[in-house]
């Protein structure tokens, strides 16, 4: 199965970075051109970082449901053990489960950070291919988890992974935002703190994790689907960094030069 829909994957995949790329470069160019004066060879978009992260992400989530094989019954038996068979699948598809909504996390985590991040360079793009290299190894622990997940020494891979992905999306966030790289100038410290403390929740419910796993495993599987169901809300932070990006597509620093921003369309309409 993996031989068939592999190809199709990767087609699908490059097909839609490409047509991504196409539609979202000139936006993206001119919003980072707004707020950040810089000469053309010093500028580069951030639209084919995120074409490239959309198309790893769709074979990631892909890669997931692999792990679920099909049951291999006789056909004579189907009726009697296919049910006890299904039945038994249930770690894997809890994994499953589990996992999605963890990738969907970090995917959607991206996706608010490259709203803000007007520009990149060859630093962010590496910091990102480290991401998403993290990122990719989640289906290993995630099928591991699906076949032993009774066994303390998975849930510590599972949470190692994690810990080691958010702390990466954490990395990239500060490299963005020192000294007000990558992100727009005005944007406040505040904002920056809160982005990273929501980056972090993840990862320190996976250290905390570890240590139930010492007494339950199970019960640590619990605790990553409360963590999971804490990004599923808006928060505070979400909505700060939506404000902040349409300023970015204004073309305004902060609220403050709102008015300003108005008088001098004023004035030149006079």
């Amino acid at each position: 199965i993996a031989g068939e829909l592999l190809p199709q994957i990767h087609s699908h995949a490059f097909r839609m970075y490409a047509e991504t790329t196409c539609e979202t470069n000139r936006n993206a160019t001119d919003a980072s051109q707004m707020t950040h004066p810089h000469t053309p060879t010093e500028m580069m978009s951030t639209s084919r970082m995120e074409a490239f992260s959309d198309g790893v992400f769709a074979i990631i989530v892909t890669l997931l449901i692999l792990s679920i094989r099909l049951p291999q019954i006789p056909r004579d038996q189907v009726a009697r053990q296919l049910p006890g068979q299904l039945m038994e699948l249930w770690p894997h598809i809890l994994s499953y489960v589990l996992s999605f909504l963890v990738v969907g996390v970090y995917w959607v985590a991206h996706h608010s950070l490259c709203k803000v991040i007007i520009r990149s360079d060859r630093g962010l793009l590496w910091i990102n291919n480290l991401f998403l290299m993290l990122a990719a190894f989640l289906p290993f622990p995630a099928a591991l988890l699906g076949e032993y997940g009774d066994q303390q020494i998975i849930i510590v891979l599972y949470a190692a992974t994690l810990l080691l992905t958010g702390g990466c999306l954490s990395m990239l966030w500060f490299y963005c935002t020192y000294r007000r790289r990558l992100v727009n100038p005005q944007m406040s410290s505040k904002l920056v703190r809160l982005v990273h403390i929501k980056i972090l929740v993840l990862p320190a419910v996976a250290v905390g994790a570890v240590c139930l796993s010492y007494f339950s495993p199970r019960l640590s599987i619990l605790v990553f689907f409360g963590s999971v169901l804490f990004y599923l809300f808006p928060s505070p932070t979400d909505e700060h960094l939506d404000q902040h990006t349409e300023l970015i597509e204004q073309g305004m620093a902060s609220p403050a030069l709102a008015p300003a921003a108005k008088k001098s369309s004023r004035r030149e309409k006079k």
